[in-house]
């Protein structure tokens, strides 16, 4: 997990049912609760898969199960079904269509997408104490809740339209928000 927050990008992960300091299972069930890592397609591997495993697989959504011996041919059909998940569509449009939509070049948007990110962790800080205060923050929310709308991130959008029903306080942000340094992360290496 710490991976995820500070450097990994992945497209998908592979996990064993054993791990080091706990099991593939639970691994997979944070991730389940995580609002940034839930839609990652998961595939698990075991070299002995018990029935109750495969079972707790399924439930947490796994788009594949591999077992022991591994051959190329099924890891390659287990890798290309969770790819073609495209699991950062839950976060973000696709790069093409809101090029296209904003009549301009995918650099332009990076830059503003990176500008809007930076404008957010601004009012994520932002000490709001007086009422004057606290309806200005409301005004900043709904023109970044546009922004996010504009470029097409939709989890971010959907998030800060929830902190915006909650009053744009500083004990009301959503979990996603407080992370948004990591949607940059996966947004900036979307967008590459």
């Amino acid at each position: 997990m710490n991976e995820l927050e500070t450097r990994a990008i992945p497209e998908l992960t592979i996990v064993d049912l054993r791990l080091g300091e706990g099991s593939g299972i639970d691994f997979t069930r944070r991730l389940r609760a995580d609002a940034i890592w839930a839609p990652l397609p998961v595939v698990f591997c075991s070299a002995t898969p018990d029935r109750e495993s495969v079972l707790s697989s399924a439930q947490l959504g796994a788009a594949a199960f591999l077992t022991k011996p591994y051959d190329a041919t099924r890891i390659r059909a287990a890798v290309g079904k969770a790819l073609s998940t495209k699991w950062t569509r839950k976060h973000f449009e696709d790069p093409v269509t809101v090029t296209r939509r904003q009549s301009t070049d995918r650099d332009h948007i990076a830059q503003k997408v990176k500008t809007f990110f930076a404008d957010l962790q601004t009012a994520l800080h932002a000490v709001v104490e007086t009422e004057e205060e606290r309806k200005a923050a409301l005004v900043n929310v709904v023109g970044l809740q546009r922004m996010a709308a504009d470029y097409g991130l939709h989890s971010v959008e959907l998030a800060l339209a929830e902190w915006e029903k909650a009053g744009a306080g500083h004990e009301s942000i959503p979990n996603l928000l407080s992370r948004s340094a990591v949607l940059a992360r996966l947004f900036s290496s979307l967008w590459i």
